[in-house]
């Protein structure tokens, strides 16, 4: 058995993990909350604990359908047909 200094995790930072996710806080961002490296937040506890590599995954996954939402709706309103711009005081408002 590997003797070394006792692991600071808790099943907890799991939803902790998600919620910061949903705040759009960066991965070095929630290693700061929680109090610990980086690394550990990224490698050592996912290694370890197969519900926090799930947490991450689905933090994750948020962020990028966010930001694929995001990219979407840029992308069309930079598309839209010119019968959708209105007109108002014979000023074109976009």
């Amino acid at each position: 058995m590997p003797a070394g200094r006792p692991t600071d995790y808790r099943p907890e930072y799991c939803e902790r993990v998600i919620e910061l996710g949903r705040l759009g806080m960066s991965v070095v961002e929630m290693a700061a909350d929680i109090g610990v490296a980086r690394n550990t937040l990224e490698q050592l506890w996912p290694a370890a604990n197969p519900e926090f590599l799930q947490a991450l995954h689905h933090e994750a996954s948020a962020e990028r359908h966010d930001a694929l939402a995001t990219m979407h709706r840029a992308r069309i309103e930079r598309l839209a047909p010119i019968s959708e711009i209105q007109h108002k005081n014979n000023v074109i408002v976009n």
